[in-house]
């Protein structure tokens, strides 16, 4: 019979120690409602051959409220719903053809839309490492992105740029005149955020 006592309280033990577990992943887990300000941005950075380009929203980026759980581990802090979905449409490069050409670019008819999520964060110092998670075309590609960020009464302004390489997404570059302009396949992606960080009960 001890053989078998034996299983039976290795079994419970496991059982407990399972249990316990998973209160401790309750117990570490925490919701937050971020309230993005209007006047956040998010520009695209590029260049040609002959000079360089930028294609901001329309504006600021929508007004929105996300609801993110959060888990911390000894690592890092990993997120769940940090998501920004942006319609493609709302890019204005300036001049009417780099705006169209840019929505060739990133196929709009078929994809309107584009996403950033940020999956986890790790602080170093005054800088926070964030996995990103960048939906362009269709195609994700994640990135570790460093942010700054610096709070100012309710508000935390995150600030972020990641250079990114257009033909990871399966894109092409576009060119005009007989190629004489051509787009380096290389853009960067900027990011301001205003933010209202609550964390809710």
């Amino acid at each position: 019979m001890a053989p078998f006592a034996t299983i039976f309280l290795l079994l419970i033990s496991l059982n407990i120690a399972g249990q316990q577990a998973i209160l401790s992943a309750v117990v570490l887990e925490s919701s937050y409602q971020i309230v993005i300000n209007e006047r956040s941005s998010l520009r695209i950075l590029g260049k040609t051959n002959v000079n360089r380009f930028e294609c901001g929203l329309k504006g600021h980026l929508p007004a929105d409220t996300l609801y993110v759980n959060s888990f911390d581990t000894n690592k890092e802090q990993v997120l769940r719903k940090a998501q920004l979905r942006i319609e493609v449409d709302d890019f204005d490069c300036g001049m009417r053809q780099m705006t169209s050409e840019m929505m060739d670019l990133l196929n709009e008819e078929k994809y309107p839309y584009l996403s950033v999520t940020v999956q986890s964060l790790k602080k170093k110092g005054a800088i926070h490492e964030s996995l990103v998670r960048f939906i362009i075309a269709g195609v994700s590609r994640d990135y570790r992105v460093p942010l700054t960020a610096k709070q100012s009464g309710d508000w935390t302004y995150v600030v972020g740029l990641q250079a990114i390489n257009i033909h990871d997404f399966g894109l092409t570059p576009p060119t005009k005149f007989l190629g004489a302009v051509r787009v380096n396949e290389y853009i960067e992606v900027e990011f301001n955020l205003i933010l209202k960080i609550i964390e809710l009960p």
